[in-house]
């Protein structure tokens, strides 16, 4: 589930769930995928300082993914970018 922007982190109107969707900020156009709930999670834990149970709560994400989220948001203090990059790496590396 994604309830913020995972390009700005802006709460949108309505919760994406399945499907594709808008944002009514920066106007960028994406999907219900792992990798934009990953970022949306990730602004989730940075706005809010959540903990691992808090974010696989709010953000409906498996348990380890809410963990990998807590870890380099929270504990480590990742940037927007630096997490795209990691989340990259990590999700193309799993659909090989």
């Amino acid at each position: 589930m994604i309830s913020l922007c995972p390009n700005c982190g802006h709460r949108l109107n309505k919760d994406l769930v399945d499907g594709i969707t808008q944002c009514c900020h920066c106007n960028r156009v994406f999907s219900s995928n792992l990798f934009n709930e990953l970022l949306s999670a990730a602004w989730e834990a940075r706005k809010n300082d959540l903990t691992p149970y808090a974010i696989q709560w709010q953000t409906k994400l498996d348990k380890d993914f809410a963990h990998f989220v807590h870890y380099f948001i929270v504990v480590l203090g990742y940037s927007h970018d630096e997490f795209i990059a990691l989340v990259k790496k990590f999700y193309v590396a799993s659909r090989s």
